[in-house]
């Protein structure tokens, strides 16, 4: 399960600027799956065990029309 983007706890972050969320804003982001600048090369997130301070997510590639 993954902290929301707007909360510093169970982990503290620095990731706290709005533009670096596609959706505009750390309260949008939720606690979705997102590479905020890119500094990790694929979705990730600080989850809520105080003991795993972040993971990346699987996230599937879509099939079909595009």
């Amino acid at each position: 399960m993954c902290q929301r983007w707007d909360s510093q706890s169970p982990h503290a972050h620095n990731y706290t600027v709005d533009g670096l969320f596609p959706e505009g804003n750390m309260t949008a982001a939720g606690s979705y799956c997102r590479d905020p600048g890119g500094s990790r090369g694929q979705p990730w997130c600080y989850t809520v065990d105080p003991n795993v301070p972040w993971q990346l997510c699987d996230v599937p590639n879509c099939i079909g029309k595009q």
